[in-house]
């Protein structure tokens, strides 16, 4: 009987309890907040690259040699000396010269329109003799015609012998022909540009 009592009893502590029910805990460190977001618009400064077509003005030169033209002479040969009964004859014609002299020239005109500089030599051989000139230069204005004139003295010997002669042009007239071309080219720069963008701002 006693027993019954005690089965009973749990039986009646079981029915009590069980019908009562506890509040689950709250985990620590978590947040029951709900938060507000929303698309909102921005005014930013972006940096970009803006390119376009520049013209300039550039100098462009080139060396050129001066158009000319050029006539020489025949070359003469004479008896220098005056004192001599044929001085100042054609040496053909004069057997007993002891001083000849040998002259050849050379004419050039400038035929552009740019005044130039023209340096011209000469040579003279007589038998196994050569003597060479000292150059000359002279400036020529457009369209106008310079003699290039050399002399040489010289024993002609006996028989008589009359110097050949070379005439030549050294150096040509040069000119630096410059002029102004425009010309384009792309340029890129960078500009600073307010834009609008969106973002996310949450409350």
């Amino acid at each position: 009987m006693t027993h019954l009592k005690y089965v009973i009893l749990l039986i009646a502590a079981l029915m009590i309890f069980g019908c009562v029910s506890e509040t689950p805990a709250q985990p620590q460190g978590t947040s029951q907040v709900q938060q507000n977001c929303r698309i909102v618009q921005e005014t930013v400064p972006v940096v970009v690259e803006e390119c376009g077509d520049i013209s300039y003005t550039e100098q462009v030169c080139e060396r050129r040699n001066l158009l000319f033209e050029t006539v020489e002479t025949a070359p003469i040969h004479i008896c220098a000396l005056s004192s001599e009964i044929c001085g100042g004859a054609p040496l053909s014609s004069c057997a007993s010269c002891r001083n000849a002299m040998t002259r050849c020239s050379m004419y050039i005109k400038n035929t552009n329109s740019k005044t130039g500089q023209w340096t011209v030599g000469a040579n003279f051989s007589i038998r196994n003799a050569v003597f060479a000139r000292e150059p000359v230069t002279k400036t020529i204005a457009p369209n106008e015609t310079i003699l290039f004139d050399f002399q040489q003295f010289y024993d002609p010997g006996e028989p008589i012998n009359s110097a050949s002669c070379k005439i030549f042009i050294i150096s040509p007239a040069i000119l630096d022909d410059c002029r102004e071309i425009t010309r384009t080219k792309l340029d890129c720069v960078n500009v600073t540009k307010m834009a609008t963008v969106e973002k996310e701002v949450c409350d």
